[in-house]
Protein backbone atom coordinates (compact mmCIF):
# COMPACT_ATOMS: atom_id res chain seq x y z
CA UNK A 1 0.00 0.00 0.00
CA UNK A 2 0.98 3.57 -0.66
CA UNK A 3 1.79 5.93 2.17
CA UNK A 4 -0.25 6.58 5.30
CA UNK A 5 -3.75 5.69 4.24
CA UNK A 6 -7.18 5.72 5.76
CA UNK A 7 -8.89 2.41 6.37
CA UNK A 8 -10.52 1.47 3.09
CA UNK A 9 -13.43 -0.92 3.12
CA UNK A 10 -16.03 -1.23 0.39
CA UNK A 11 -17.26 2.04 -1.08
CA UNK A 12 -20.25 3.43 0.76
CA UNK A 13 -23.55 3.78 -1.12
CA UNK A 14 -24.35 7.25 -2.41
CA UNK A 15 -27.71 8.93 -2.61
CA UNK A 16 -28.88 10.11 -6.03
CA UNK A 17 -27.86 13.74 -5.54
CA UNK A 18 -24.36 12.87 -4.36
CA UNK A 19 -23.90 10.36 -7.18
CA UNK A 20 -24.89 13.02 -9.70
CA UNK A 21 -22.33 15.47 -8.29
CA UNK A 22 -19.59 12.84 -8.29
CA UNK A 23 -20.38 11.70 -11.83
CA UNK A 24 -20.11 15.31 -13.02
CA UNK A 25 -16.72 15.71 -11.32
CA UNK A 26 -15.34 12.48 -12.78
CA UNK A 27 -16.63 13.43 -16.24
CA UNK A 28 -14.34 16.48 -16.15
CA UNK A 29 -11.31 14.27 -15.47
CA UNK A 30 -12.15 12.10 -18.49
CA UNK A 31 -11.99 15.16 -20.74
CA UNK A 32 -8.26 15.35 -20.04
CA UNK A 33 -7.48 11.95 -21.57
CA UNK A 34 -7.53 13.34 -25.11
CA UNK A 35 -5.44 16.35 -24.11
CA UNK A 36 -2.65 14.35 -22.45
CA UNK A 37 -2.65 10.88 -24.02
CA UNK A 38 1.03 10.24 -23.28
CA UNK A 39 4.14 11.64 -21.60
CA UNK A 40 5.20 13.52 -24.73
CA UNK A 41 1.96 15.51 -24.76
CA UNK A 42 2.28 16.31 -21.06
CA UNK A 43 5.88 17.51 -21.40
CA UNK A 44 4.94 19.64 -24.41
CA UNK A 45 2.31 21.30 -22.20
CA UNK A 46 4.90 22.13 -19.52
CA UNK A 47 4.55 19.19 -17.14
CA UNK A 48 7.64 17.86 -15.34
CA UNK A 49 8.28 14.38 -13.97
CA UNK A 50 7.88 14.15 -10.21
CA UNK A 51 9.58 11.00 -8.97
CA UNK A 52 10.24 7.62 -10.54
CA UNK A 53 7.85 5.03 -11.94
CA UNK A 54 6.62 2.89 -9.06
CA UNK A 55 4.49 -0.23 -9.53
CA UNK A 56 0.92 0.42 -8.51
CA UNK A 57 1.49 4.18 -8.65
CA UNK A 58 2.93 4.92 -12.09
CA UNK A 59 4.95 8.06 -12.88
CA UNK A 60 3.62 11.43 -11.79
CA UNK A 61 3.91 14.63 -13.84
CA UNK A 62 3.24 18.08 -12.38
CA UNK A 63 2.47 21.37 -14.09
CA UNK A 64 4.45 23.89 -11.97
CA UNK A 65 2.23 26.71 -13.21
CA UNK A 66 -0.78 25.21 -11.41
CA UNK A 67 0.38 24.55 -7.87
CA UNK A 68 -0.20 27.90 -6.17
CA UNK A 69 -3.40 28.07 -4.14
CA UNK A 70 -4.51 24.51 -4.92
CA UNK A 71 -6.52 23.43 -1.88
CA UNK A 72 -8.13 20.13 -2.81
CA UNK A 73 -11.50 21.86 -3.08
CA UNK A 74 -12.25 20.00 -6.34
CA UNK A 75 -13.94 22.88 -8.12
CA UNK A 76 -13.87 22.94 -11.91
CA UNK A 77 -10.58 24.82 -12.15
CA UNK A 78 -8.78 22.32 -9.91
CA UNK A 79 -10.40 19.40 -11.73
CA UNK A 80 -8.87 20.63 -14.98
CA UNK A 81 -5.34 20.89 -13.52
CA UNK A 82 -4.43 17.62 -11.81
CA UNK A 83 -1.11 15.88 -11.46
CA UNK A 84 -1.00 13.39 -14.36
CA UNK A 85 -0.12 9.71 -13.82
CA UNK A 86 1.47 7.72 -16.66
CA UNK A 87 2.28 4.06 -17.17
CA UNK A 88 6.01 4.73 -17.51
CA UNK A 89 8.23 7.69 -18.32
CA UNK A 90 8.95 7.14 -22.02
CA UNK A 91 7.46 9.65 -24.49
CA UNK A 92 4.81 7.14 -25.60
CA UNK A 93 3.90 5.96 -22.09
CA UNK A 94 0.10 6.23 -21.86
CA UNK A 95 -1.98 8.22 -19.41
CA UNK A 96 -3.16 6.01 -16.55
CA UNK A 97 -4.88 8.35 -14.11
CA UNK A 98 -4.78 11.58 -12.14
CA UNK A 99 -3.77 12.84 -8.73
CA UNK A 100 -5.36 15.76 -6.96
CA UNK A 101 -3.37 17.39 -4.22
CA UNK A 102 -3.79 20.09 -1.63
CA UNK A 103 -0.65 22.18 -1.88
CA UNK A 104 -1.88 24.27 1.07
CA UNK A 105 -2.58 21.52 3.63
CA UNK A 106 -0.28 18.79 4.91
CA UNK A 107 -1.01 15.81 7.13
CA UNK A 108 -0.86 17.94 10.27
CA UNK A 109 -4.37 19.29 9.50
CA UNK A 110 -7.66 17.61 8.50
CA UNK A 111 -7.79 16.25 4.96
CA UNK A 112 -9.57 18.24 2.24
CA UNK A 113 -13.27 17.75 1.65
CA UNK A 114 -12.43 16.55 -1.84
CA UNK A 115 -14.83 14.80 -4.16
CA UNK A 116 -18.54 14.39 -3.54
CA UNK A 117 -19.31 11.56 -1.14
CA UNK A 118 -17.18 9.68 1.39
CA UNK A 119 -15.27 7.34 -0.92
CA UNK A 120 -12.25 9.43 -1.98
CA UNK A 121 -9.27 8.15 0.02
CA UNK A 122 -6.75 10.94 0.62
CA UNK A 123 -3.26 9.93 1.73
CA UNK A 124 0.11 11.47 2.50
CA UNK A 125 3.76 10.44 2.85
CA UNK A 126 6.49 11.17 5.36
CA UNK A 127 10.27 11.49 5.32
CA UNK A 128 10.54 12.40 1.64
CA UNK A 129 13.69 13.76 0.02
CA UNK A 130 13.24 15.64 -3.27
CA UNK A 131 15.98 16.79 -5.61
CA UNK A 132 15.34 19.00 -8.65
CA UNK A 133 17.13 18.30 -11.93
CA UNK A 134 18.35 20.99 -14.30
CA UNK A 135 15.47 20.21 -16.69
CA UNK A 136 12.87 20.79 -13.95
CA UNK A 137 12.17 17.11 -13.28
CA UNK A 138 12.29 15.95 -9.67
CA UNK A 139 13.91 12.82 -8.25
CA UNK A 140 13.09 11.16 -4.94
CA UNK A 141 16.48 9.56 -4.21
CA UNK A 142 15.17 7.44 -1.33
CA UNK A 143 11.53 6.94 -2.28
CA UNK A 144 8.99 7.77 0.43
CA UNK A 145 7.93 6.55 3.88
CA UNK A 146 11.39 5.21 4.69
CA UNK A 147 13.86 6.08 7.45
CA UNK A 148 15.30 9.04 5.58
CA UNK A 149 16.83 11.80 7.72
CA UNK A 150 17.35 15.46 6.84
CA UNK A 151 21.11 14.85 6.91
CA UNK A 152 20.83 12.02 4.36
CA UNK A 153 18.81 14.29 2.10
CA UNK A 154 21.29 17.16 2.40
CA UNK A 155 24.11 14.80 1.45
CA UNK A 156 22.53 14.16 -1.97
CA UNK A 157 21.61 17.81 -2.53
CA UNK A 158 17.90 17.39 -1.82
CA UNK A 159 15.15 19.06 0.21
CA UNK A 160 13.64 16.98 3.03
CA UNK A 161 9.92 16.97 3.87
CA UNK A 162 8.70 15.56 7.17
CA UNK A 163 5.11 15.36 5.90
CA UNK A 164 3.81 15.79 2.37
CA UNK A 165 0.57 17.41 1.32
CA UNK A 166 -2.65 15.42 1.13
CA UNK A 167 -3.31 13.74 -2.22
CA UNK A 168 -5.86 11.42 -3.84
CA UNK A 169 -5.64 9.26 -6.97
CA UNK A 170 -8.42 9.10 -9.56
CA UNK A 171 -8.40 6.19 -12.01
CA UNK A 172 -10.63 7.37 -14.86
CA UNK A 173 -8.18 7.17 -17.78
CA UNK A 174 -9.24 4.76 -20.58
CA UNK A 175 -7.87 1.26 -20.08
CA UNK A 176 -6.90 1.80 -16.44
CA UNK A 177 -10.18 1.30 -14.58
CA UNK A 178 -9.24 0.11 -11.10
CA UNK A 179 -11.08 -2.96 -9.83
CA UNK A 180 -10.49 -1.77 -6.28
CA UNK A 181 -12.26 1.53 -6.85
CA UNK A 182 -11.85 4.79 -8.73
CA UNK A 183 -10.08 6.43 -5.75
CA UNK A 184 -7.93 3.53 -4.59
CA UNK A 185 -4.33 4.44 -3.76
CA UNK A 186 -2.75 1.81 -6.03
CA UNK A 187 -3.70 0.48 -9.44
CA UNK A 188 -2.78 -3.15 -10.24
CA UNK A 189 -2.58 -2.32 -13.97
CA UNK A 190 0.65 -0.43 -13.25
CA UNK A 191 3.05 -3.34 -12.93
CA UNK A 192 6.74 -3.73 -13.78
CA UNK A 193 7.98 -4.91 -17.21
CA UNK A 194 8.17 -8.50 -15.94
CA UNK A 195 4.57 -8.40 -14.72
CA UNK A 196 5.53 -8.22 -11.03
CA UNK A 197 5.51 -5.43 -8.44
CA UNK A 198 9.04 -6.17 -7.18
CA UNK A 199 11.01 -3.05 -6.26
CA UNK A 200 14.64 -2.30 -5.54
CA UNK A 201 15.65 -1.37 -1.95
CA UNK A 202 14.94 2.29 -1.25
CA UNK A 203 18.59 3.05 -0.46
CA UNK A 204 19.48 2.12 -4.06
CA UNK A 205 16.97 4.47 -5.70
CA UNK A 206 19.19 7.44 -6.54
CA UNK A 207 18.23 9.02 -9.86
CA UNK A 208 16.71 5.89 -11.42
CA UNK A 209 13.58 6.42 -13.49
CA UNK A 210 11.91 3.31 -12.09
CA UNK A 211 11.81 1.49 -8.76
CA UNK A 212 11.20 -1.84 -10.53
CA UNK A 213 13.86 -4.50 -10.19
CA UNK A 214 13.18 -5.48 -13.79
CA UNK A 215 13.46 -1.92 -15.06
Amino acid sequence: MNGHRHVMGPDKPLDAATRKRLDAQLAVTRQLAARYPNVAAAEAAGFHRYGAFTPGLGTHYVDPDHTSGVTGAIDRDELLHPVLIFDGSEPDSPLAGFMYISFTADASVPQPEGFAGPNDHWHYHDSVCLRTRADGAIDAPFGADADVTPAMCTTVGGKWMGLTNYMVHVWTAPGYANRYGVFHEQNPHLDCPDGTYHQIPWREMGDRLTTCRSG
